[in-house]
């Protein structure tokens, strides 16, 4: 997936998503220029820490 359906599917912004993938939270990698999302290294991150979304504020 790209970063672009990444932030999409767990509802972040572009910062975050970049942010997920430098630090390895989850894998990537490139094809040409282009940074591609491995789903199920995303899927794990969402099931561990939550959908950004799905945060509420109090």
């Amino acid at each position: 997936m790209t970063v672009a359906e990444m932030q999409e599917y767990m509802h972040a912004g572009r910062t975050k998503a970049y942010e997920l993938i430098k630090a390895g939270e989850v894998r990537s990698y490139r094809l040409g220029r282009r940074i591609l999302v491995n789903r199920l290294s995303l899927d794990r991150y969402i099931k561990a820490n939550g959908a950004l979304g799905d945060q509420t504020k109090n």
